[in-house]
């Protein structure tokens, strides 16, 4: 489980009382220059800092939209002031409200389209309001209207960054989203787009950058709950490192009260008082961090569970269970979704207290409601010493997920190069009788997921464990013709050195017109020069 605080599915705009105004020579009197541009200027700067949820974020986003409703109704034909109505009731109504819609605000964006279609911030809204609303294919028309119109705008790149990270292509995303940064003229404006590039980095496990522009995220507003609240989940829930945290979350909750941030909060008090106990610091070091996790916290029970859900964190489960704060029973009491408390640690690739348990007696063979074992998810991240640990148990290595019927090495084979030297794991799991050839539900093997996942020291691995090279795999894809959509010489190559059918049909094609078909011929040309 990679948790993080939960933000704001918006690009949303900011606030000014008043805008400027000039002077009518002789008459001393302020007559206002351009209102629905200014104003919408003045609103826009506001709405930048409401969407962070400042100290009074409710009252000033009301503010606004008290004002833009006076300036609505004098310039109604106003396509800015109709778009920043918009947003400040997408702010209002969808993130503080929670509501997570506005029908009010679609009315007045879609108004601001009609008035005029080349205004780009109504489209981009629209997008992602669709995309909030969990229709990325809604999406698609606000964003093509938006694209021919200005391809460098920051606000359409960020949408389209987002659009990609939510279709599942992190790679496009991440460069929409760094292109977005360049182009927004103040930091205030790109704190949105670090916080959602935050994302792609976590995924990957790059946590220094992740780290580095949640920074970044919290500089460009410093007064704003949800980017101190995500640097501050970040650094206890991933990092594991409270020392951060806690001034991170004390502010956080100093400026808005929520459940995730003080579940960070405690979480980060138990696990200092932990480390200081496993550490053997001196008990009146203890006793205060004790005191403190006690004080935020007084059910040492929830936290021992909760210590297991994040992938930086455990030590505090550990220490409860070595010090009898919670009792023994708790180790096979089923808690998030049915699961155990090794079975989370293992969701979360914590391999230290995943340890930690199946040596103080958890159920190696613990499984949840939908089939899934503590194997499987050792497997899925490709973690030897868990896998190693649970064998140590005399584990089911063999079990297969109940609905996609995946093996342990299909989901280590799958987990590519996640962690280096996984074939480790892998000559664990097949020494322990897990089939190399099993087939999924779907028809795919080990190697086809190795193939899959790039992985070309797991595919050799495979090969030299007698996985079948010329086998079908669902829908009539076989190894050679993967690896050539797959666009992946060398593990065509290791699929040519195990006697590779090169005389096989793909769809009633030679495999050379395959791979000519699919925009490879310089796998088509070996394929040839080896017949």
């Amino acid at each position: 489980m990679r948790s993080d605080l939960p933000v704001l599915l918006l690009v949303v705009v900011g606030l000014a009382t008043a805008w400027p105004s000039r002077e009518v020579s002789g008459q001393g009197q302020a007559l206002p220059t351009d209102e629905p541009k200014v104003i919408y200027e003045s609103t826009d700067d506001a709405l930048d800092d409401a969407r962070t949820a400042p100290r009074g974020g409710t009252q000033l986003v009301d503010g606004v939209l008290a004002q833009l409703e006076s300036a609505v109704t004098k310039h109604p034909d106003s396509a800015l002031l109709q778009t920043a109505m918009g947003r400040a009731l997408i702010i209002r109504d969808c993130a503080m409200m929670g509501n997570n819609c506005s029908v009010r605000a679609k009315g007045h964006l879609t108004k601001a389209i009609g008035l005029d279609p080349k205004l780009i911030r109504a489209h981009v809204l629209l997008a992602h309001d669709a995309m909030n609303s969990g229709c990325l294919q809604c999406a698609l028309p606000h964003i093509r209207a938006a694209q021919p119109l200005e391809p460098n705008n920051p606000y359409l790149l960020e949408v389209l960054g987002r659009y990609s990270q939510l279709f599942g292509n992190e790679v496009d995303a991440e460069k929409r989203y760094l292109k977005a940064i360049e182009e927004f003229p103040t930091p205030k404006k790109r704190w949105q787009t670090y916080t959602w590039l935050a994302e792609i980095y976590k995924e990957r496990s790059d946590y220094a950058r992740a780290e580095d522009v949640l920074v970044k995220a919290r500089d460009a507003a410093p007064e704003g709950a949800w980017p101190n609240g995500n640097l501050g989940t970040f650094y206890i829930f991933t990092a594991g490192d409270y020392d951060k945290a806690i001034p991170a979350l004390r502010k956080t909750l100093s400026i808005m009260s929520y459940g995730y941030a003080r579940q960070g909060l405690a979480l980060s008090l138990y696990e200092r008082w932990a480390n200081a106990y496993l550490k053997k610091s001196r008990p009146s070091t203890l006793k205060i961090y004790w005191e403190e996790a006690q004080e935020e916290s007084p059910d040492a029970q929830t936290m021992f569970f909760v210590s297991a859900m994040y992938h930086g964190t455990g030590r505090a489960a550990r220490a409860l269970l070595d010090t009898k704060r919670v009792p023994r029973s708790v180790l096979d009491q089923p808690w998030d979704q049915g699961r155990t408390v090794l079975q989370m640690a293992a969701q979360n690739d914590n391999t230290d207290l995943c340890v930690y348990l199946i040596e103080r007696g958890a159920n190696p063979d613990a499984h949840d409601r939908y089939g899934i074992y503590v194997a499987h998810s050792a497997g899925a991240w490709g973690n030897t010493k868990v896998l190693e640990a649970l064998a140590r148990k005399n584990a089911n290595l063999k079990v297969a997920t109940r609905e996609a019927r995946e093996t342990v090495l299909m989901l280590v084979a799958k987990a590519g190069e996640l962690r280096p030297g996984n074939t480790k794991a892998a000559a664990l799991l097949i020494g322990k009788g897990v089939p190399v050839n099993a087939k999924s539900a779907q028809g795919w093997t080990a190697l086809g997921y190795a193939i899959g996942a790039r992985d070309i020291e797991m595919v050799r691995y495979l090969l030299a464990r007698k996985a079948k090279v010329n086998d079908e795999f669902a829908d009539g894809i076989t190894p050679a013709s993967y690896a050539i959509l797959m666009g992946n010489i060398e593990i065509l190559q290791a699929l040519m050195s195990k006697n590779l059918d090169l005389n096989a049909k793909v769809s009633g094609m030679s495999l050379a017109e395959f791979a000519e078909k699919n925009g490879k011929p310089e796998m088509a040309e070996m394929l040839r020069s080896h017949r």
